[in-house]
């Protein structure tokens, strides 16, 4: 993966090895500067992108199948529109979280699930 050097040690049981492959450097913030960055204390600047689920109802959609009733209401609705009167579901089904430079760039994404946690 690198040709950086690893000059500390590790356990067996190292969670930075990877297929037999050593990736130890990448615990160490002298080599890894995504990691020197991402310990660093000061505050950085995100855009965050809640993928939020919001209902949609489609009243009185005939068909002869569930599945048949579900192509027939996706296809018959304009959802940019039907979102405007949607319910939020309670439910966030992912955050994709986009870290900016100081010029606004960004320069890393992060995708998480609902509950935070890396997807």
């Amino acid at each position: 993966m690198s040709d950086l050097p690893f000059n500390g040690s590790h356990a067996p049981d190292c969670p930075y090895h990877h297929h037999g492959e050593c990736l130890c450097w990448r615990s160490d913030p002298e080599q890894n500067p995504d990691l020197a960055a991402d310990m660093a204390d000061e505050e950085k600047t995100y855009d965050v992108h809640l993928y939020a689920v919001v209902r949609v109802k489609v009243p009185g959609v005939k068909a002869k199948s569930p599945e048949e009733a579900a192509k027939k209401a996706d296809e018959s609705i304009d959802l940019h529109t039907a979102f405007a009167t949607g319910e939020y579901a309670e439910e966030v089904e992912a955050i994709l979280v986009d870290t900016l430079d100081a010029e606004g760039k960004v320069v890393k994404e992060t995708t998480l699930d609902g509950n935070y946690a890396p997807k």
